[in-house]
C-alpha cells in the first residue's frame, strides 16, 4: 500500500492512501509548526475550542447532531508533538457513501473543513481554559506517565522536544480569546498544511472538497521541523525527586546514536524490541521476572529523536539492583548476548504490529503521517521486509551506539 501525494498550493499537500477494503474514511487536516512553549499551550487550547463550534455548527451540541446526521460520523481535534513539530490536527472518521442509505460525503466535508478552517466559539475560551488546567494538572496522578515527563524535560531542557505537549497552567491562564483567536489566524494562514485522505473514498471527490477548502488560503513557506539527532551530553545526569508515593519510578534516557534515515534504522527497533520493547525482552525476562527486581520495566524508541527511553516501577530499596541490572542487559545486548530465536520472536511481534496497522484508517494515517514528517517514501510492507532483514551483526552494532544520557527516579517523601 503506497501514498500519493498532490501539492495544492506552496505548503499545502495532498495525500490518499486508499483501500476499498475498509467501509469508512479518516479525513485529517494537519497544521504543522515548529514547536515552542508558547505555542504548546494556544495549540492545546485551540484544539479544545475548535470542537466547542464553528461557523457553520455554532457549539459542541450542534456538531454532535450533525454527526448522528451523518450516521454516526466521529469529529476529533487535538495538539501533539512529533519529535519537535507540533501537529494540531481536526480529524473526522465517517462511513463510505458506498455503505450508506444516501451520500453523505460533502456533507462530512462541510463539517470537517468549518470545524478547522472557521471555528469561532469565543464564548468557550474561559471554560475549555479550565479544562485543559484540569488536564495538566492531572498528569501527576499517573505517576508512571509524570516520571517519563520529567525525564523528558530534564534530558532536553532547553531543546524544544522538552516541551510539555499540553502545556502549561501558568500559560493557559494567561491567554484571551483575542490571543487564541489570534493564534488561530497564525495557525491558519502561515502553518505548513497536509490534508490526508485514508481508506474507502471516491479521490475525485475528495480532490474537490481540499480544494475547495484551500481555495481561498495564501501560500505558506513548506517544509517540517526535523530534530537534529545527537549524542548525550558527556556526563550522565541524575535526578532524584520526591513525591507522596508508596512505588518508586525509575525512568532512563538513552540517545541511540541512529537518525531515521540510517540504514541501521531497523536494527534498532529489533534491538529495542529484544531490549524491553516486548513481554519477549531481556528487561522484561531477568528484570521483572527473574529477579523480582520491579513491577514492571520496558522501553520504547522514538525514531524521529534518536531516543530510546526505559521505564520502570520498582521498591525505593531496590534502586540500585534494579539500575545495576537494567544496565547489565543493555550490555548484553551490546555483547550479542541474544539468540537467534529471540531474534525470530521479536521480529514476529513487529511485523505483526505494522501488519495490524493496515486494519484500522486511523493507525494507517498515523504511520503514513510520521513518513510524511521524515519525508520518507516507505510503505508498511517495506517496513516490514526491512525488519525481516535485519541480521544479528546489525542488532549488536545497534546497540553499541546506545548511550545513557538522563537517570531520573521519582521516590517517596520519607526517602528524602
Amino acid at each position: 500500500m503506497n501514498i500519493t501525494k498532490h501539492a495544492l498550493k506552496k505548503g499545502i499537500d495532498l495525500y490518499f492512501i486508499r483501500d476499498e477494503k475498509f467501509k469508512t474514511y479518516m479525513a485529517s487536516v494537519l497544521f504543522h509548526r515548529p514547536l515552542n512553549r508558547e505555542g504548546a499551550s494556544k495549540g492545546a487550547l485551540l484544539a479544545q475550542v475548535l470542537r466547542c463550534g464553528n461557523e457553520l455548527h455554532p457549539s459542541a451540541k450542534e456538531i454532535d447532531v450533525a454527526l448522528e446526521e451523518l450516521y454516526g460520523a466521529s469529529l476529533y481535534c487535538s495538539s501533539g508533538k512529533r519529535g519537535e513539530e507540533q501537529v494540531i490536527r481536526v480529524a473526522m472518521e465517517a462511513v463510505c457513501d458506498a455503505f450508506l442509505p444516501a451520500p453523505a460525503f460533502d456533507k462530512a466535508m462541510e463539517l470537517l473543513f468549518a470545524a478547522a478552517f472557521k471555528g469561532n466559539n469565543r464564548g468557550s475560551v474561559e471554560q475549555e481554559k479550565k479544562n485543559l488546567i484540569d488536564r495538566i494538572r492531572g498528569q501527576i496522578n499517573d505517576k508512571r506517565y509524570y516520571a517519563s515527563l520529567r525525564l523528558n524535560e530534564i534530558m532536553f531542557d532547553g531543546r524544544p522536544y522538552g516541551i510539555n505537549s499540553i502545556g502549561y497552567e501558568e500559560d493557559v491562564e494567561k491567554i484571551t480569546p483575542d490571543d487564541l483567536f489570534g493564534f488561530y489566524d497564525e495557525v491558519i494562514n502561515t502553518s505548513a498544511m497536509s490534508i490526508i485522505f485514508t481508506g474507502n473514498f471516491d479521490e475525485a471527490a475528495a480532490m474537490a472538497a481540499a480544494k475547495k477548502a484551500v481555495e481561498a488560503l495564501p501560500e505558506r513557506e513548506a517544509g517540517h521541523t526535523l530534530a537534529e539527532i545527537t549524542g548525550g551530553a558527556g556526563e550522565v545526569r541524575r535526578v532524584t525527586e520526591h513525591l507522596d508515593v508508596t512505588q518508586g519510578k525509575l525512568a532512563m534516557g538513552l540517545y541511540t546514536g541512529i537518525a531515521h534515515n540510517d540504514p541501521l534504522i531497523y536494527a534498532q527497533m529489533v534491538m529495542n524490541g529484544l531490549y524491553g520493547g516486548s513481554v519477549n525482552s531481556k528487561l522484561f525476562n531477568n528484570v521483572r521476572e527473574r529477579l523480582s527486581l520491579c513491577y514492571y520495566a520496558s522501553s520504547r524508541a522514538d525514531r524521529m529523536m534518536g531516543v530510546m527511553t526505559v521505564s520502570s516501577g520498582i521498591e525505593f530499596q531496590n534502586f540500585d539492583a534494579a539500575y545495576n541490572e537494567i544496565m547489565a542487559q543493555l550490555q548484553a545486548m551490546k555483547d550479542g548476548d541474544f539468540s537467534d530465536e529471540e531474534i525470530d520472536v521479536i521480529k514476529k511481534e513487529i511485523c505483526n504490529s505494522f501488519r495490524s496497522r493496515v486494519d484500522a484508517v486511523e493507525a494507517l494515517e498515523d504511520y503514513y503521517t510520521t513518513q510524511i514528517l521524515l519525508g520518507s517514501d516507505v510503505s508498511i510492507e517495506e517496513t516490514i521486509e526491512n525488519i525481516e532483514n535485519v541480521t544479528r551483526e546489525q542488532i549488536k552494532e545497534a546497540a553499541g551506539r546506545v548511550a545513557l544520557d538522563t537517570v531520573y527516579f521519582l521516590a517517596g517523601k520519607e526517602e528524602a
